[in-house]
C-alpha cells in the first residue's frame, strides 16, 4: 500500500499521509481535510511521520527529489541487503 502510493514523486505531506494510513494511524475514511493540520504543522504526530520518512530515506527505501520537497519509492531497494548491515547493538549502543 505505502510502496504503491509512492511509485511517482509525491509531495512530503502526501507521503506522510500515506505512511500514516499504512501504519493504521489514519484510516481510509480519514479525509485530507481532517489531517491537513497534522501534516502541515509542527506537532508530535506530524514530526514523527517526517522522522520515519527520513529513516526510510537513509535506509534507501525512499528517494528524495533533488529540486522539490518530494519522495518516491526506490525501485532498487532491497531489504535483505540492508538487513545484513550491523545495527545498534553491534556498535555498542542500546538495543
Amino acid at each position: 500500500m505505502f510502496r504503491a502510493a509512492l511509485m511517482e514523486w509525491t509531495d512530503i505531506d502526501e507521503a506522510a499521509g500515506a505512511l500514516a494510513l499504512a501504519l493504521g494511524l489514519f484510516d481510509a475514511s480519514t479525509s485530507p481535510r481532517q489531517t491537513k493540520h497534522v501534516l502541515w504543522t509542527s506537532n508530535l504526530l506530524g514530526d514523527g511521520l517526517q522522522d520515519m520518512l527520513d529513516v526510510l530515506l537513509r535506509l534507501g527505501a525512499l528517494e528524495r527529489h533533488p529540486d522539490q520537497p518530494q519522495y518516491r519509492w526506490n525501485p532498487g531497494f532491497a531489504w535483505n541487503a540492508i538487513s545484513a548491515l550491523p545495527g545498534r547493538s553491534s556498535r555498542g549502543g542500546a538495543v
